[in-house]
């Protein structure tokens, strides 16, 4: 009677590991999908090749490539994007960060207890000449609070706000930080 109910587990955990594995890259597919006209137009070079020093060119119209050429799957709940290729910019790294769907143990416990959200993180450093101090982050109005709180170099200026009560946050950092966004 054991046997049978840990093979049972057994079985469950396995089909819960292929299921989750591949809603992950079927989410990080078509994030690639829908975004990947504009970073088309916004960069001379998108994906993550063999050489660090190069990426490969823009796929043409209607060409398909390999995920490895495009994303980089660096677990099984973590994707990277790379773009490149655009003035003033250095780069566009984008990390998907989507639910541990394939670990059956955090989706049944952790996952009730405190839930995880698919997440897309962008980072953009800018690379001008002269650099100017800022600071960009894209937050919940309810979560500016909670970020003036942890950061002592940003500074609320209710002067630059707008009708909707939007926070502006003013900082003395020269480069922007990454931004997280729900997808």
């Amino acid at each position: 009677m054991y046997e049978m109910f840990f093979a049972l587990v057994l079985l469950g955990y396995g089909v819960q590991f292929f299921v989750g594995k591949k809603r992950n890259e079927a989410l990080a597919l078509a994030w690639l999908g829908r975004n990947m006209d504009y970073f088309r137009e916004q960069f001379a070079a998108i994906g993550i090749d063999e050489d660090p020093k190069k990426a490969a060119p823009p796929p043409a119209e209607g060409e398909t490539r390999t995920r490895s050429a495009l994303m980089e799957q660096h677990s099984y709940n973590l994707f990277k994007f790379y773009a490149t290729g655009r003035m003033n910019c250095t780069y566009c790294l984008v990390s998907l960060e989507t639910k541990r769907r394939q670990d059956m143990f955090t989706m049944a416990t952790f996952n009730l207890l405190w839930p995880e959200i698919d997440r897309a993180s962008y980072e953009v450093p800018l690379a001008f000449s002269d650099p100017f101090p800022c600071i960009f982050a894209v937050v919940k109005r309810s979560e500016v609070k909670v970020l003036l709180e942890n950061d002592k170099t940003l500074v609320s200026s209710p002067g630059l706000t707008s009708r909707r009560r939007k926070a502006t946050l003013v900082s003395r950092r020269s480069r922007v930080s990454p931004s997280s966004s729900r997808f």
